[in-house]
């Protein structure tokens, strides 16, 4: 519901109605490339105990990835092609639904 009504709110007086830029564009498919490699690394270290931990510690383990996955994203859209960041993105997306189908997560 709330994204519904960011998208009636955003063209409102003073919003930016154009085309997405360059920058826009390096940033989504950054996203779409790091997301399946922070599932991947976010499985693993699940099953390496962090469900058997304290609940204070869980915490401060998930705001510190929060802050380094938004830091990255940041960096990788500063860095990396929108080109590269799509091809690579589709390719870790498919070797990761691959291997959540075939039971190997």
């Amino acid at each position: 519901m709330m994204w519904r009504n960011m998208r009636l709110a955003w063209p409102a007086p003073g919003g930016q109605t154009g085309r997405s830029a360059l920058a826009d564009y390096r940033g989504y498919y950054g996203y779409l490339a790091l997301i399946p490699a922070a599932l991947a690394l976010g499985l693993g270290v699940r099953h390496s105990g962090l469900a058997d931990s304290y609940p204070a510690l869980t915490l401060i383990l998930l705001a510190a990835a929060g802050i380094l996955t938004y830091a990255g994203s940041l960096l990788w859209a500063r860095r990396v092609p929108a080109v590269v960041s799509l091809c690579l993105g589709l390719v870790l997306w498919a070797a990761t639904l691959w291997r959540a189908w075939h039971g190997q997560m």
